[in-house]
């Protein structure tokens, strides 16, 4: 970015980083006395450290406005973030309203307004774009799917009391029927069609293992009951693969560190996001040759008091990681799931704290000071409230 009397050139490889370069000539003009706007001459060499810099929006446990959604994407762009993490649904509600399965959202949805069209969600898509913000889906599963059965029962396992099914309580997805694998491929078939970017998360965390264990046709499944996630997982992805052939770019996978944890044998390109871990677990991903997202550090949902920005930004997903290949550590997300936050305190409680992970993500690794980061962040919450 040079800045010259008369003169602003901004050098950018891609349209992405000239859009990084406005935003950052955009915070160093002051409006002075006169009401007229002013800049110093000055030249800005600029690049980030890391190419994911996420936010994770969680949807299901609050449904939250489009409108929201779009000022949560204005305020990535004015951070230079440029991954918006969209767990879309989960046990809470389905607000996914799918054409190919309808009932999904129209009896899984928290109300039958209190849901995201297809129309929807490519407006969406097309507002992070002008802004350089990826919108990557969150499918999760086969746990974390209670709003997927409330339409479709058979999807899910049947729990069993001794040999006694037990009415009304379903656990995971069941992974020993054809059917679930058929509805499946149906379902995010529609959904990569709709979604564009090359990855998509498909969970995997927290997969309840009791009910499986209570099931005759799960337990006689042919498998030790610990290596079912794994052959769950292992035939959505060979479908979801077949499925990417048709698109340019190909698809591939997000999982959380669970899936790895359970020695399941992913694709290399997988990205293994850690949330409940730190060194140990980041160098494991690495050394199975995976590439890694971070955010252990950054569950900005948890609920604190007092100035707590500095932990954030003292974060660093390569402190101390013990191995040279910082490059497999493709960045991170800071996470704001939604069971104590809606449209009403989504934004207030979302920034200027995630500026704190914004600027660790972007900024060299140098770049630590607290005394001159506050300043920083002060003058820069003052300027997203504009």
């Amino acid at each position: 970015l040079f800045v010259k009397k008369n003169r602003v050139l901004i050098w950018a490889n891609e349209v992405w980083g000239a859009l990084r370069g406005l935003e950052t000539f955009s915070q160093i003009v002051w409006k002075g006395q006169d009401d007229r706007l002013y800049v110093k001459e000055t030249v800005i060499s600029d690049y980030p450290r890391f190419q994911h810099r996420g936010i994770l929006v969680d949807t299901s446990r609050h449904f939250l406005f489009k409108e929201v959604i779009f000022d949560i994407i204005d305020a990535m762009e004015a951070n230079k973030m440029n991954v918006m993490h969209w767990h879309i649904v989960d046990d809470q509600s389905f607000p996914y309203k799918s054409k190919v399965y309808p009932d999904l959202s129209k009896k899984g949805a928290f109300h039958p307004e209190f849901v995201y069209s297809l129309e929807d969600i490519t407006e969406i898509i097309h507002y992070a774009r002008f802004r350089g913000v990826r919108i990557m889906p969150e499918f999760d599963s086969p746990g974390h799917t209670y709003s997927w059965g409330l339409s479709q029962p058979e999807l899910l396992t049947q729990c069993y009391q001794g040999s006694n099914p037990v009415k009304g309580y379903f656990g995971p997805i069941d992974p020993s029927k054809n059917a679930t694998y058929t509805f499946l491929k149906n379902l995010f078939d529609e959904i990569l069609t709709v979604f564009q970017d090359t990855y998509i998360h498909l969970g995997g965390d927290e997969v309840p293992l009791q009910c499986w264990s209570s099931n005759p046709d799960v337990t006689n499944f042919g498998i030790d009951l610990s290596k079912k996630a794994i052959i769950y997982n292992f035939r959505l992805m060979k479908d979801l693969r077949s499925i990417g052939k048709k698109r340019k770019d190909g698809v591939k996978f997000v999982m959380w560190q669970e899936v790895m944890n359970n020695d399941l044998q992913l694709p290399n390109d997988t990205l293994i996001q850690i949330w409940m871990g730190d060194v140990m677990d980041i160098n494991r991903a690495i050394n199975l040759g995976y590439n890694v997202l971070y955010s252990t550090c950054w569950y900005l949902d948890h609920v604190e008091y007092g100035t707590k920005w500095p932990k954030y930004y003292q974060c660093d997903p390569a402190d101390n990681s013990m191995t040279v290949d910082e490059k497999k550590i493709l960045g991170g997300e800071a996470c704001l799931w939604s069971e104590y936050v809606d449209n009403e305190n989504y934004m207030t409680t979302l920034w200027p704290r995630a500026s704190a992970t914004a600027e660790r993500l972007w900024s060299h690794k140098d770049v630590r000071d607290l005394d001159s980061a506050a300043i920083r962040l002060q003058e820069h919450r003052c300027r997203m409230l504009k």
